[in-house]
């Protein structure tokens, strides 16, 4: 199955189809996700000061945008876009997370925290 095919949201005959669907998602996901990644240890490599590695008002205009982009999606319920954002929260903070690593592991070893 192509991961086009994935894509088509008709209803599943069975487990095996949607387990089909759900790994050709994925197999899309983990390279963009690996990409995210990258530009967080860019942002690590330009920022200047440790503090500035946690922006709320970026997180706030990411979840904005994730909003925007889920309510343009067709038929995205109440509960659906709830997880949605509430999956984009934790994958900003385990991106903070890495960022953090990635600045600190710029630091000078005396200065790491």
């Amino acid at each position: 199955m192509s991961a086009d095919a994935a894509l088509d949201w008709g209803p599943c005959a069975d487990m095996a189809e949607v387990r089909r669907r759900v790994d050709a998602l994925d197999a899309q996901l983990v390279p963009l996700l690996a990409r995210r990644l990258q530009c967080m240890r860019e942002a690590a490599r330009l920022k200047p000061r440790r503090e500035l590695v946690r922006d709320e008002a970026r997180i706030q205009q990411v979840l904005e945008q994730v909003q925007r982009h889920a309510q343009a999606q067709p038929g995205m319920t109440a509960l659906e876009m709830e997880v949605l954002i509430d999956v984009y929260r934790e994958l900003i903070e385990r991106c903070i997370a890495y960022e953090l690593r990635c600045f600190d592991a710029k630091l000078p070893q005396e200065l790491r925290p």
